[in-house]
């Protein structure tokens, strides 16, 4: 790849990382704190419900005598309780509605292309410093980590996030959505299970090895994966390879309509996918928890386990 266009895709991915691409008017969201510069070191008052937040001596004296921060502090948290519960209902309702699961399954496949476009490199310690570009890349995305980051891109149309673990826990949430090759649609997804060559190679779970994006295209095998240690997320014209680490090669063709739905479980009986969390972020300790325990958790891994390495195959022949 050329330095310029090196240069130019390390800068989206730059943008990407740092999610300077998102872009949120702060002051149409929060006209009383935010349409008025701060100077250095000025104090910021928040102001919860009833409590005024351009008077921050009148909202503290309030507070210490009749204890009317707090209750204004109990106001907000129920009111963005209803407020959660009504957005996730009415996302529901949509997911519900066959075309709208079509259009985020549009969705999907648009971010998955558009980290192809940018060339995302797999993992910085495959290329050596001073010597590949890539390895100073703002971004790096394996196989599920593909996949993942798509889908936290569009966690609120899922009604989900994603877990951080790595193939083997996305196979198990969508095992029960096992369809024959001939009905794969653009953003279904191929599971690869192998036994690895060598013995220093972690033994994956279910020993699901890789996983890649489901296209179709022209020959009617397409998929766009990260498929090599030294390469970037790739548009390949079949998903059928040789790969170098692993032998015994079986695929899993599964469709992400489940995952359209609103439906991210886990439905392996050998492995318990539970973590502690929730879907919008905040935790029991977190400020803003609402105490909403009907809210479905992130779905992961048990434990405190983190995301597994897989080892898809070697560097690709120049």
């Amino acid at each position: 790849m050329a330095s310029g266009a090196i240069e130019e895709s390390k800068a989206k991915m730059a943008d990407e990382a740092d999610g300077s691409t998102d872009v949120v008017d702060v002051a149409a969201a929060t006209p009383d704190t935010a349409a008025q510069p701060k100077r250095k070191g000025e104090a910021i008052v928040i102001g919860f419900g009833g409590a005024s937040a351009s008077d921050g001596k009148s909202a503290s004296s309030e507070g210490k005598s009749g204890g009317d921060l707090q209750s204004s502090f109990l106001a907000f948290k129920r009111e963005r309780a209803r407020a959660l519960r009504a957005a996730k209902a009415s996302a529901a309702a949509d997911r519900a509605d066959p075309a709208h699961r079509d259009r985020l399954r549009a969705a999907f496949m648009k971010r998955i292309e558009h980290y192809c476009e940018l060339k995302v490199p797999y993992a910085q310690k495959y290329f050596t410093a001073g010597e590949d570009p890539e390895y100073d890349a703002p971004l790096f995305l394996d196989c599920c980590a593909l996949v993942r980051r798509a889908c936290d891109d569009l966690q609120e149309q899922f009604g989900f996030r994603l877990g951080r673990w790595n193939q083997a826990y996305q196979f198990d949430t969508l095992r029960h959505a096992q369809i024959a090759k001939e009905d794969m649609k653009p953003g279904d997804l191929v599971f690869y299970s192998g036994e690895y060559v060598s013995s220093k190679s972690k033994k994956q779970k279910h020993d699901m090895v890789h996983v890649e994006v489901w296209v179709g295209g022209e020959t009617g095998e397409e998929t766009i994966g990260a498929r090599w240690h030294k390469g970037v997320v790739t548009h390949f014209d079949t998903y059928n390879f040789t790969p170098k680490s692993y032998t015994n090669v079986k695929h899993y063709f599964c469709s992400i309509e489940p995952w359209l739905r609103g439906e991210c479980e886990s439905h392996c009986e050998e492995h318990a996918w539970e973590q502690k969390g929730w879907a919008d972020g905040a935790s029991r300790r977190s400020l803003f928890y609402t105490g909403d325990d009907d809210d479905e958790a992130a779905e992961g891994a048990s434990g405190d386990e983190e995301e597994e390495e897989e080892e898809e195959g070697e560097s690709k022949e120049a």
